[in-house]
This record gives C-alpha cells, sequence and structure tokens, in this order.
C-alpha cells in the first residue's frame, strides 16, 4: 500500500487528504454567518449571557471571532466573510 502525502498547515498541524469522507450532501448544514457584532456590545446588552461557551479563532486578517459552542455543536461548520476575507470554521 503506498504511502499518502500528508500536508502541514500553518499551525504545524498534519492533514492527510486520503482521511477525507466525502458525501452527495451535508450531514450538517453549514452555519452561514452574515453579520457579526462586538463581544463587548453583547456582554452590556445582556443579549450574551457571561457563561455562554464560546469557540475563538484568529482569522487571516489578524482579526478574532467567537461563535457560540452549542450553535457549533450542531452546525460543526461556519463559515462567512469579515472585512472582504472568507473564513471557515470547523468544529
Amino acid at each position: 500500500m503506498g504511502r499518502t502525502q500528508l500536508y502541514r498547515t500553518k499551525t504545524g498541524m498534519t492533514f492527510d487528504p486520503a482521511r477525507v469522507i466525502t458525501l452527495d450532501g451535508y450531514v450538517f448544514r453549514p452555519l452561514y454567518v452574515k453579520r457579526s457584532e462586538r463581544l463587548r456590545t453583547l456582554l452590556a446588552t445582556r443579549r450574551l449571557d457571561d457563561d455562554t461557551p464560546l469557540i475563538a479563532a484568529r482569522l487571516g486578517g489578524g482579526e478574532t471571532i467567537a461563535l457560540d459552542k452549542r450553535q457549533m455543536s450542531y452546525h460543526h461548520f461556519a463559515q462567512g466573510e469579515q472585512n472582504g476575507r472568507p473564513w471557515l470554521i470547523s468544529f
């Protein structure tokens, strides 16, 4: 059996394309983020509880995005655009 080419990400993790499972459709619907708000504003206006579990990721342009972990546990993928740059996060 031949050896698969592994690809290394910028953070040092490896990705093995031979382990990708492709399907004819989504198992989970991706979360399409159409707009975002500052975390500080959501907390100050009490539209987000202090103890809401979040997943945070730094985007390519240096911005940080935080997503509700409960929503991500259902969707598993979120994507959107920040300052004209597309992004995708999987969980």
